[in-house]
């Protein structure tokens, strides 16, 4: 195996400057931080949220970094830990295919967690996420997709050194400090798919978060790791990939070649990116055609095993569960014309007729295209009691897993999210440090309008 990937990285990690980035990478930077910090503020209303922030509360510690939408202040690691959890709680944060996984609730805690506390230059925290982005990137196209269908959540396996990664540029390590910081975050990997549509799954990305800001710090202080955590035939790679790994792709063009825009998307749903596709069929199906719900007679999705092998709740019974059920999913875009926020609580699952209407759902498989076919499309079929019958198929989603949205619309989702959490003249000034976050001056001006009276 070729040795120096590690270190390659390292390098990359240290010597990369926000100028050599194309400008659409600076601004999709600006857009996933201001989605990711909303999303987030959103999940500090989670119950998830709360008993996060009340846990950084109790431990107590130096108060060096605000928990988005909470009173809570404490130590980078633990706020980390819990913004980490927040922004992935909702499953409304945004998502990455070739990483396998969601970067910005990783990264944007963490690299903000630091940044507040060492007080960075915004441009400081764009160049801090886009070198871990390309990381995160190179690690999960490689593995990935192999770990996912072994049974690991491929977040929570790569959040860790993409974190570290993160903190270090912005802690100033030089390469064999981050080197160091990378071996020590690989072994913090972790994230099961059987804790999908629990509590835990969020926790992947905050646990990840707070292991990659405590790997910079150790690192720091001269704890050690091995040199080649990447590469070592029992490192990172070679535990969670399969026989197709190339470490040559992982090194390749860094610093020239970045991550594609093709399989990144802002979320415009709060669920599940493979409910999406069949979300926006059944959208499209209640808008086109002039039919009411008591007609309905039967549903059908199609879509690959690769995808129920995800979503596994078909009778959900939380508001976490409904998330990765395609069955929920479609019957409330269906039912309720629309796939926002207030779809997916317990309240609204109880309604009688949304209720019914879920038991009419069924889920069937055309073929068996694998793994691979992350982006399979999906086709939502609706067949009424008069016997007439519509379809509707969509190849690529929307927001997520398809093209990246545009700043109107983050904004206005960012709005959604931060409404009742934030004081608008906050949401305004949040939008607008985020707009020109590469001119903001001292990060805790951010710090200073996510936080909240007690």
């Amino acid at each position: 195996m070729t040795v120096g990937a590690t270190a390659a990285l390292a390098s990359y990690v240290v010597a990369a400057r926000l100028e050599d980035f194309p400008d659409s990478r600076i601004e999709l930077a600006r857009l996933a931080v201001l989605d990711t910090v909303a999303v987030g503020v959103a999940g500090s209303r989670d119950p998830s949220g709360r008993v996060i922030a009340n846990y950084v509360r109790r431990l107590g510690g130096v108060a060096e970094a605000t928990v988005w939408g909470t009173d809570v202040r404490g130590p980078a690691p633990l706020v980390a830990l819990a913004t980490g959890t927040m922004a992935h709680a909702l499953d409304y944060d945004d998502m990455h295919t070739g990483a396998a996984g969601h970067p910005s609730a990783v990264l944007v805690p963490a690299a903000l967690a630091v940044a507040e506390t060492v007080h960075a230059e915004g441009r400081s925290l764009i160049e801090a996420y886009l070198v871990a982005f390309e990381v995160v990137y190179r690690l999960g196209s490689e593995a990935g997709m192999a770990a996912l269908a072994d049974g690991f959540h491929p977040t929570g396996l790569w959040a860790p050194v993409g974190a570290a990664v993160a903190a270090s540029r912005l802690l100033g390590l030089g390469e064999s400090e981050t080197v160091m910081a990378m071996g020590i975050a690989g072994s913090q990997a972790a994230g099961l798919r059987a804790n999908f549509g629990t509590m835990t799954k969020p926790l992947h990305a905050g646990q990840g978060a707070m292991a990659g800001i405590t790997a910079a710090l150790l690192a720091r202080d001269g704890f050690t790791a091995s040199d080649q955590i990447v590469e070592d035939d029992r490192g990172f790679l070679a535990v969670f990939g399969d026989e197709t790994i190339d470490l040559e792709r992982v090194v390749e063009g860094l610093g020239s070649d970045f991550f594609p825009d093709h399989g990144y998307g802002i979320k415009l749903y709060p669920s599940c990116g493979k409910t999406h596709s069949a979300i926006d069929a059944a959208l499209y199906l209640r808008q086109t055609h002039n039919f009411s719900i008591e007609d309905i007679a039967a549903v059908q999705v199609e879509a690959v095993p690769a995808t129920t092998e995800v979503l596994v709740y078909h009778s959900p019974s939380t508001a976490l569960e409904a998330k990765f059920s395609l069955e929920y999913c479609v019957a409330v875009a269906l039912y309720d014309g629309v796939a926002g926020l207030a779809q997916f609580t317990e309240e609204r699952m109880a309604e009688p007729g949304l209720s019914a209407l879920l038991g009419r759902v069924e889920i069937v498989h055309p073929d068996d295209a694998g793994w691979e076919a992350f982006l399979a499309p999906e086709t939502v079929s609706v067949r009424l009691l008069d016997g007439r019958s519509y379809s509707h198929r969509v190849d690529r989603p929307s927001g997520a897993l398809g093209a990246v949205i545009g700043r109107n619309e983050v904004v206005r989702k960012a709005r959604e999210c931060s409404t009742g959490v934030l004081a608008p003249t906050s949401i305004d000034h949040l939008i607008d440090l985020c707009a020109d976050l590469e001119n903001v001056a001292d990060v805790c001006q951010m710090a200073a309008v996510l936080g909240v009276s007690a």
